[in-house]
């Protein structure tokens, strides 16, 4: 008997969990999507189970390829932390006020929003993950499987700010300011 190829589905999205909260607590009208399209894929293997899917969920990917083929390369301002920092010391932008990185404490709390701990990817452990996953598909007993990718360590903006500062030997000019 000649086995048939079984269909395939990866799905690969940027976390849309709460934090501290259930699956079914999504942030927002495209997470809500996103938990949608994972309840798709769950139901479609339900009701077939010749199909094989991997739903993969990645958190904050950062950097990029060594090639530069892969990797943040924003137009205009930036939208997220990385790009945002090496703006901030590439271009010698100091005296734009939108580039400055302020870093808001709170006394008596463990951190604020800005200093909320993230997990981090860099985007060729992103990739890796995604040939993992193409590779998984070879198992013939997969069924429907989520994989989480991410280093598992928590990271805040603050750290990263800090860390990019000791690699690249540049100062980021930051400012730690108390909110009113």
């Amino acid at each position: 008997m000649v086995e048939r190829e079984r269909p395939c589905v990866i799905f690969s999205h940027c976390i849309w969990l709460a934090k501290a909260g259930p699956e079914e607590f999504p942030l927002s009208a495209a997470a809500r999507t996103k938990l949608m399209i994972e309840e798709i894929c769950r139901d479609l293997y339900q009701s077939d189970h010749g199909w094989k899917i991997i739903l993969l969920r990645y958190f904050n990917p950062v950097g990029a390829h060594p090639s530069g083929n892969i990797g943040e390369d924003p137009r205009g301002i930036p939208n997220n932390l990385m790009p945002f920092v090496q703006l901030r010391w590439h271009w010698n932008m100091s005296h734009y006020l939108w580039l400055v990185l302020l870093i808001f404490s709170l006394e008596n709390c463990e951190q604020s929003s800005l200093l909320e701990v993230r997990d981090y990817i860099h985007v060729v452990d992103l990739a890796d993950g995604h040939i993992a996953a193409l590779n998984k598909l070879e198992d013939p007993k997969i069924g429907c499987e989520v994989y989480n990718l991410g280093t598992g360590k928590g990271t805040s903006v603050l750290e990263m700010v800090k860390a990019f500062e000791n690699a690249s030997g540049k100062v980021t000019g930051y400012c730690s300011v108390s909110p009113l």
